[in-house]
């Protein structure tokens, strides 16, 4: 699927972002894929790294995914920077509670440059949660920021007037739980 930029914000002409997700057994695959000029983006690695837990990385170049179980007021909230550096947060409402919970195994990214980027994420949350073989809404983000420090911010939906992608009305996509192959 593909992310829309909000309005008004600075972008490239011919710039797309396509995003895929996958849930299964507790692991949470992630892909968002840009294509078009992205050259004059910040905070992009030449190759993957192993990154560490940091915090705000929201305030550049990030890749993000918002999600939570089916029925719940209570969500999640990871940013990837293509640094390799990677945060984890819960909230037990909207924008309310937040902690900073452990994760066993950390994120495993993967980014490649070609004609754009792809960058690729797994994250083993089977050790998280108790709702591994339950349905998720989510709601995936970027953020782009360029060399001049412009941004643009990019979702599936916005429904504010700034940019909030932690907006319970942004979490609309169903992503159902893969049985054993």
């Amino acid at each position: 699927m593909d992310l829309r930029v909000f309005p008004g914000t600075p972008v490239p002409e011919g710039l797309t972002i396509h995003f895929e997700a996958d849930w299964s057994g507790g692991v949470l695959s992630l892909r968002y894929r840009l294509n078009g000029p992205v050259a004059r983006f910040r905070g992009v690695a030449e190759s993957s790294v192993m990154g560490l837990r940091r915090d705000e990385l929201w305030k550049t170049t990030c890749f993000e995914i918002f999600v939570r179980p089916e029925g719940s007021r209570a969500y999640w909230e990871f940013n990837f920077s293509p640094t390799g550096d990677w945060a984890f947060y819960r909230f037990d409402s909207y924008r309310q509670g937040q902690s900073s919970p452990p994760l066993k195994n950390p994120p495993l990214t993967v980014f490649k440059k070609q004609q754009g980027w792809e960058f690729s994420v797994t994250v083993d949350l089977s050790d998280q949660f108790d709702f591994k073989d339950r349905a998720l809404v989510y709601a995936p983000a970027v953020i782009l920021e360029n060399g001049d420090g412009d941004k643009s911010y990019w979702a599936l939906e916005h429904h504010r007037p700034q940019p909030d992608f932690h907006h319970p009305d942004n979490l609309v996509r169903l992503l159902l739980p893969k049985g054993p192959a």
